[in-house]
């Protein structure tokens, strides 16, 4: 008897091994082809299983389908990578690349950050490829210190380019803390009226994150050596706060009663509207040119 017993133990055990290689061999088969076959794969498991009859045969899909994309990335890395392939080529796999990290967390990971900067710091790379990355890195939502950092002062660098600036700004305007803010805040100032724009556009989207920095936004409006975008954003901005949050402040209040006979019409028509957000009542003040309003517009588009 216990002879017999030991045999359907030992047969057992080589049941479970045999079983668990052949698991074993099968996630590593998976794990060892393209995207397309672990799909292929994923599919005739779901199919067999809805032909067994069983439960929960979605699994099979779900897991061959999140395999797929961690397959796909790694492809595209590849591919990307690779100098042989044409620069089009490398272009379109980091654009797939930074989508499909977009599509599974909005934040920058490390191992992507690290991607970008081995991309842009390598001065033998295709100087297109390298601008996209550096553009990536620059324009994307993260936790990590070093890359907030370093959107911060491609922001407000003087010699950053445009391209930089505008994606720069998108990453700082995600970070939402005091030093995005004063970053944003001097963008408000910037001599290239779309970035003066989206900075003020940004800003006005942080709320109540902003309302004690109504005192710089006056500072601003009042500065006569501040470009006239500039000061028509921060007024515009006070008043936003005014009237989205049933802001009074004083002091702006007073500040502001000074800028209604400016003889700027863009100047004095903005205090007043940021006034009447204030205080409910109505500020009249000369009409203006429209060589003046041409002047603003002039200011946003160049």
């Amino acid at each position: 008897m216990k002879k017999i017993l030991k045999i359907l133990l030992i047969v057992f055990f080589c049941f479970v091994v045999a079983y668990g290689i052949r698991i074993f061999y099968g996630l590593w088969i998976l794990r060892h082809v393209s995207s397309g076959d672990q799909l292929k794969i994923a599919r005739s498991a779901y199919e067999s299983c809805l032909a067994r009859g069983e439960e929960n045969c979605e699994s099979y899909l779900n897991r061959g389908i999140k395999m797929s994309l961690e397959t796909q990335k790694k492809e595209l890395m590849d591919r990307m990578l690779d100098e042989n392939n044409l620069t089009e080529d490398r272009l379109l796999a980091l654009d797939m690349f930074y989508r499909y990290c977009r599509n599974e967390d909005e934040f920058l990971g490390w191992e992507e950050a690290e991607l970008y900067f081995s991309i842009t710091n390598n001065k033998e790379e295709s100087g297109e490829l390298r601008s996209e990355a550096a553009k990536y890195l620059l324009q994307t939502k993260t936790k990590d210190e070093t890359v907030s950092k370093l959107q911060k002062e491609a922001l407000e660098g003087t010699e950053t380019s445009i391209e930089y600036k505008r994606a720069a700004l998108q990453g700082v305007a995600g970070l939402e803390d005091d030093e995005a803010i004063d970053a944003l805040i001097k963008a408000l100032k910037d001599e290239t009226g779309e970035i003066s724009v989206k900075a003020h556009s940004a800003l006005i989207a942080m709320g109540l994150k902003i309302e004690q920095r109504i005192p710089q936004f006056l500072e601003i409006s009042i500065d006569e050596s501040e470009s006239l975008l500039a000061r028509n954003n921060a007024l515009d901005i006070i008043s936003s706060l005014a009237k989205n949050y049933g802001i009074k402040n004083q002091e702006a209040i007073e500040k502001l009663k000074s800028l209604i006979k400016h003889p700027h019409y863009v100047i004095r028509s903005s205090a007043a509207e940021a006034l009447k957000a204030m205080t409910g009542k109505e500020y009249e003040i000369e009409p203006g040119t429209q060589e003046e309003e041409e002047e603003l517009l002039d200011a946003i588009l160049f």
